[in-house]
């Protein structure tokens, strides 16, 4: 008993001697970060247009030194990836070859093929945010990864890699296609500059409703409206997700074209999502006729579905209450007079 106990006493001893000499070289390599690197970056951007030879070799040496073990490696790495989301234009080519100069992308692949999920995970982002071209097989493999994490963090990094088709891996991971990852889809190819490259009428006659409902929404995000005919007829497939994104696409860059179709799919729709996503597009897109149609849907229970049909008779005719006075009493259909009154706050608060 005596013996473990001893033997507890001097593990804990060893990690935090462990852990204090870590502290000491993360401190170190921080003031490294705060004078050798930022010297180094500045001198960098100042020599524009000189070969990397003519930069102070000596700050990259001074740099060299202090990374002396993978840890070290990983706490700058990390550090050049927090630099380089707050630094743009000229600092992003610097930042990039530093991390090259240091052969830091050596240790990224290691993590990328790693059997460790975590570290598969930060190899591939690492050599994301660098656009470690060279590095890209050993991103590619794991796009069938068990994990659909790692399967999102690679569709991520091969936007930022590839010189091909993005988004060609839709074919085989379009599964993967769901909140967070669709914006981090969309930031990805906003900030490469890759979203003009895009096959948009291919990937809207995927079979796939997932990808679809995708590139729809991919359209409204980037504001293609020269898709819209495409879009358009798509309002009637099967897949209320579809739907529902044509919806979104005919409120954001839609015209009166769109009203008959979208008046003719709110009377079908038995989905209280999609009726009130309808009328909100109509808002938009309607005129005389679709406010007459609206009139005629005021007798409904549902109250949110209420009120997004007086709102859009108001947006579309700009006189609602007359409207609707003219076909109800509002002393007996209480709710119509609660709904007017909602759609009269903002002007009474203005």
């Amino acid at each position: 008993m005596a013996t473990a106990a001893i033997g507890v006493v001097i593990l804990i001893g060893v990690l935090k001697v462990r852990k204090k000499r870590r502290y000491e070289s993360e401190k170190n390599l921080l003031k490294v970060i705060e004078k050798d690197l930022n010297n180094y970056l500045i001198s960098s951007t100042e020599n524009e247009g000189l070969k990397w030879s003519s930069v102070h070799r000596y700050q990259l040496d001074e740099i060299k030194v202090k990374l002396e073990n993978s840890f070290l490696k990983g706490i700058f790495i990390r550090h050049l990836i927090s630099l380089r989301k707050n630094l743009h234009g000229e600092f992003d080519q610097v930042l990039e070859d530093l991390y090259e100069l240091l052969g830091l992308q050596k240790l990224s692949i290691k993590k990328a093929n790693s059997r460790k999920m975590t570290s598969v995970v930060r190899g591939i982002h690492e050599l994301s945010q660098f656009e470690y071209k060279s590095g890209y097989h050993h991103v590619l493999q794991h796009l069938g990864h068990s994990s659909q994490i790692v399967r999102q963090e690679t569709q991520v990094a091969l936007l930022n890699l590839s010189a091909g088709s993005p988004l060609f891996f839709l074919k085989t991971s379009w599964k993967d296609l769901s909140g967070w990852h669709i914006l981090s889809l969309h930031h990805t190819l906003l900030r490469t500059g890759l979203a003009h490259r895009v096959q948009y009428d291919y990937w809207l006659r995927n079979p796939n409703w997932e990808v679809r409902a995708f590139i729809i929404d991919m359209c409204v995000f980037f504001r293609l409206v020269a898709h819209m005919d495409n879009i358009r007829g798509h309002l009637f497939s099967d897949e209320y997700q579809v739907q529902a994104a044509v919806l979104r696409a005919v409120t954001e860059m839609g015209d009166d074209r769109d009203a008959p179709g979208v008046y003719k799919f709110l009377v079908n729709t038995d989905r209280q999502d999609l009726k009130i996503l309808s009328i909100n597009a109509l808002a938009k897109v309607g005129g005389p006729d679709e406010v007459e149609g609206l009139l005629t849907l005021l007798e409904t229970d549902h109250s949110d579905t209420l009120l997004a049909t007086v709102m859009a008779i108001e947006e579309i005719s700009g006189n609602a209450e007359e409207l609707i006075r003219k076909s109800y009493d509002l002393q007996t259909h209480i709710h119509l007079a609660t709904a007017l009154a909602h759609i009269k706050e903002p002007l009474n608060n203005s």
